[in-house]
Parts: C-alpha cells; sequence; structure tokens
C-alpha cells in the first residue's frame, strides 16, 4: 500500500507539466542546521470510508472544545495526502472543471458495513483540470451519473461544530470510470 501511495505521489508530482505550468526547480539540499522535518508518512488507509471512520470518532466527544480539537487533528491528518476514491459524479453537479462535486459513498461496498448507516451529507469538490475533465468526459459520455475511480491530494478539510463538512480534492487524475455497476449502491 505505501509503494502505491508513493507512485500516486510521484505520478500527481508530475502533472503540472500535463497542465502547461512550469515544473518546479528541485529544492537546494538543506544544510544540517535547517533540516525541516521529514514529510508525514502517507496514510495506511485513505479511502473515503477510513476518513469517515476518523471523523465518526472526533464527532464521539460530548465537549464541543473537545470535539473541535478532534476536528482540527482529523483535518491536518488528511490534508495533503493522496487518496483514491471511488466516487459517483452526478453529471448535473459536474458541467465545468472547476464546478464538480462527487458522491463519496458507496452503501454497497464492503468497507461501508460497520459504517451503516451512512448519513452524512457533504459531496467532495474535485478540482479537475482540463485533462482530467476531458476523460470523465470520454469515461462517462451522456450519462446521468457516472462511478470513477480517482487518486488526488486532499486539498483542503473543513470540519467544525460550526460549519458543514467540506473536502476538496486537487490534482485528480481520472482512473477509471463508467456506468455504476448494478452492485453498487450510492443511495441509502
Amino acid at each position: 500500500m505505501r509503494s502505491l501511495a508513493l507512485a500516486l505521489a510521484l505520478a500527481l508530482s508530475g502533472s503540472a507539466c500535463h497542465r502547461g505550468e512550469a515544473p518546479r526547480a528541485a529544492p537546494a539540499p538543506a544544510s544540517p542546521s535547517s533540516a525541516a522535518p521529514s514529510p508525514r508518512a502517507p496514510l495506511a488507509h485513505s479511502d473515503q470510508y477510513a476518513f469517515l471512520r476518523d471523523l465518526r470518532a472526533a464527532q464521539a466527544s460530548d465537549d464541543p472544545r473537545r470535539e473541535d480539537a478532534a476536528y482540527a487533528a482529523v483535518a491536518a491528518r488528511w490534508r495533503d495526502q493522496v487518496v483514491v476514491w471511488h466516487v459517483l459524479v452526478p453529471r448535473a453537479l459536474c458541467r465545468r472543471a472547476d464546478a464538480c462535486y462527487a458522491l463519496p459513498f458507496d452503501h454497497a461496498d464492503p468497507r461501508a458495513q460497520d459504517l451503516a448507516p451512512i448519513l452524512e451529507g457533504w459531496m467532495p469538490r474535485l478540482e479537475l483540470g482540463e485533462v482530467a475533465f476531458r476523460r470523465l468526459d470520454s469515461l462517462c459520455g451522456d450519462a446521468a451519473t457516472c462511478s470513477v475511480d480517482v487518486a488526488a491530494n486532499v486539498k483542503e478539510v473543513t470540519l467544525s461544530t460550526e460549519l458543514p463538512t467540506a473536502v476538496a480534492l486537487d490534482r485528480v487524475q481520472i482512473l477509471a470510470g463508467g456506468p455504476p455497476a448494478a452492485i453498487e449502491r450510492w443511495t441509502r
């Protein structure tokens, strides 16, 4: 799993060249006195069901101050992580590359069984580049919904007792997609 996450991270880091951006220069090696802490290790489980488990664990406190601290820890743990998620894209909510939302939970997925019932209503925002948007179009065609595997970076996580949950994924790569399988159940 770690090697998969590393390979995805490397693939995503090279995606800037495909969007027409200039490649970034490699940073100069740090001197021993200015060495920054090593980057965080990838999450052992980085699917949306693991995220939901973390979110629900943070919600377990009866004390709002503890809940906010737990939310902050979850957001920090997930932010800037590379994830591979299987999502449903309703084409009515994904008409442009810069405005695309997905349903994150297939209720029939075995990973969802211990989380039932899933009542959370947030939808991750997929920040698609033009290449990813064209790939989504080519895989989904005119279908009203499209079941899609994405590899992405968790750009933004908003978790709070005061605000609705929000997750934004950027550097999205569409790995596979097509009509939802007969066994998938995206609504309760």
